[in-house]
């Protein structure tokens, strides 16, 4: 991690490297990919930035992407949402906007 904008050194955030970063809505919580654990870091970012605290969440096979995130954090901060690996490969739809589309089949004579 390193500050925006201005100089300074990098920051540190894992023990043991990490992957797939997402910040939590209110910024206190950098959560990362680390082999099959979710960590959560704690932050503080007052005048300078520090880790408080790293805690690991659980440990289990999910879906990796790779350098971006294939996971999310509720805006609550109390839910994930992440896709449980599976061997099928089978492929994940998802339906944008599924209620006028149901709404306008209904509609449809």
């Amino acid at each position: 991690m390193r500050r925006f904008p201005g100089p300074g050194g990098r920051i540190q955030v894992s023990n043991d490297g990490g992957s797939e970063p997402v910040w939590s809505r209110d910024g206190r919580t950098l959560y990362y990919r680390q082999g099959d654990a979710l960590i959560a870091a704690t932050v503080s970012a007052t005048q300078t930035f520090a880790v408080q605290s790293r805690r690991q969440l659980f440990v289990g096979a999910y879906e990796a992407s790779g350098p971006h995130a294939n996971y999310d954090v509720a805006p609550d901060g109390k839910r994930l949402l992440m896709l449980k690996a599976r061997e099928d490969r089978a492929p994940v739809v998802m339906v944008l906007n599924w209620a006028a589309e149901v709404r306008a089949r209904l509609r449809a004579p």
